[in-house]
């Protein structure tokens, strides 16, 4: 069992995340220390964990930045190696952090198998799941030499507007595979194809995300499987670039819903810095509250946060909770 959404939405929060990952206290705890080894820091292995939690919980807006926030630990200070822990406060090594710390590297290397990719295999019952939950901004990713039973197979999935392709190569016997990618919230699904043969399948609508599902025997040799949709909206967090010595100061979504045509997406942010998030949706957009909607390409659009919007506050530098409000216009009807 999961952990209850109002915990969720607290771990969510600039309370705990910053832009290199997640505190191991709330800052506005008293007992807070950020240069505290065990009262404060940021761990590796605490921020991976925390990534797959929100994953398994279909929150992707929220589960990427969090993973993303480890990328560039490989390369603070020993190359290629991550340390065990940062500092809360400021993007810098925490002074008992060790350089190289193996499980810092392991965690990370799970979440990213388990968590982005949602690969599990079970090999006394042949069969393997693959359940990703890319971001909008990829289009491509493959995996190579997957050890099922006595088969290998190689899975490539290439995604373009209302369309995930995957590439499939069995090496071995017949395998039992199952497909869950993510497709953008609110999406209805049009149909799923192994070769030139239609197969069942499942949307899946998820508060905070949706799936499709399907089940299938995957044959010795070379397959493709298509899955169509159309509609539907995806959120793109904005990722910061990070600088040795800087806060945290980047937006963190803690949620995401969409009812009937109404998407509300509720964030953290500094109101002295220019917060943004992305949309992309081939859904015409009739308002937005909260903010100011540019078009950057097709169906692509970038929403600047309005300060203005969020509570008064006389702490500009300080993280504070708001929202904005897309209402997408009604799809006509089909004559």
């Amino acid at each position: 069992m999961g952990a209850p959404e109002s915990v969720l939405d607290q771990l969510a929060s600039a309370d705990f995340q910053t832009d290199w990952g997640t505190r191991g206290r709330a800052s506005s705890d008293r007992t807070y220390d950020p240069n505290s080894y065990a009262s404060g820091s940021v761990w590796a292995t605490g921020t991976a964990g925390m990534a797959s939690a929100f994953w398994d919980d279909h929150r992707p807006a929220t589960a990427f930045p969090i993973w993303n926030a480890l990328v560039p630990w490989s390369s603070l200070d020993s190359l290629g190696h991550m340390h065990e822990a940062l500092a809360g406060d400021y993007y810098h090594e925490e002074s008992e952090s060790v350089p190289e710390q193996t499980w810092s590297s392991a965690t990370f290397f799970s979440a990213t198998v388990n968590g982005l990719l949602g690969l599990h295999v079970e090999g006394a019952s042949n069969r393997v799941t693959f359940a990703p939950h890319l971001p909008e901004h990829w289009d491509a990713v493959s995996v190579r030499n997957l050890r099922v039973s006595s088969s290998k197979i190689s899975l490539s999935v290439l995604k373009s507007t209302n369309q995930i392709r995957l590439d499939l190569q069995n090496e071995g016997a017949p395998v039992r595979m199952v497909f869950n990618p993510e497709i953008p919230l609110g999406a209805q699904l049009r149909s799923v194809r192994l070769g030139n043969t239609s197969i069942a399948a499942k949307l899946e609508q998820h508060s905070q995300d949706a799936h499709a599902r399907m089940e299938f025997t995957l044959p010795h040799g070379n397959a493709v499987l298509t899955v169509e949709y159309k509609g539907g909206v995806a959120v793109v967090p904005t990722v910061p670039q990070l600088m040795v010595g800087e806060p945290s100061k980047a937006i963190k979504i803690t949620g995401t819903t969409l009812t009937a045509r109404v998407l509300t997406v509720d964030f953290d942010i500094v109101p002295s810095q220019a917060s943004s998030l992305e949309l992309r949706t081939p859904w015409k957009i009739k308002d937005v509250e909260g903010g100011t909607l540019k078009s950057i390409s097709p169906e692509l659009y970038r929403v600047a946060i309005h300060p203005a919007s969020l509570p008064v506050s006389t702490e500009p530098d300080v993280f504070q909770h708001g929202k904005v409000v897309v209402t997408f216009a009604p799809e006509k009807a089909a004559r």
